[in-house]
């Protein structure tokens, strides 16, 4: 028989092993729900790149130049356009394709350089008087907005 004193010692330390369990599970749980959209992200782009789908989770991208000419600026529109609307429509989402970061932009004559084909998916609400010119898509009518 154990003696009354080594009982409670032992009480005592099961009690606190138990506690550092839950506590361990608490942060686990934690780190995997604060973590979650990332790793299904990883696991997803894992998946698109075996068997070829387009890569989206790779917006967006950074593009630092002194200037942007009208028809640089169509092309990365028309570039975010095509690669989220190869998506399947469950997993299309509202996303912004391109951040071109510059001195200055040629703002005239840039819908008439994107192909008519999705011309009217493209609104323009860009001053173009900032240093940075924003490619988004909204998922709401496959539209491309540039501000």
């Amino acid at each position: 028989m154990l003696p009354e004193r080594l009982k409670a010692e032992m009480a005592l330390e099961t009690i606190f092993k138990i506690l550092i369990l839950l506590v361990a599970v608490a942060v686990i749980i934690g780190l995997i729900i604060s973590f979650s959209d990332q790793v299904r992200n990883i696991v997803k782009g894992f998946i698109n790149k075996f068997f070829g789908k387009p890569a989206t989770q790779d917006f967006p991208k950074q593009i630092e130049k002194d200037s942007f000419s009208a028809s640089e600026i169509a092309s990365y529109i028309e570039s975010c356009y095509s690669t989220m609307t190869s998506v399947p429509e469950d997993e299309q989402k509202d996303t912004n394709c391109f951040l071109l970061i510059g001195k200055s932009f040629e703002s005239s004559g840039i819908l008439e350089r994107v192909s008519s084909s999705i011309r009217n998916n493209v609104e323009i609400r860009a001053d173009f008087t900032r240093g940075i010119l924003i490619i988004g898509f909204q998922d709401v009518g496959n539209k491309i907005i540039v501000r």
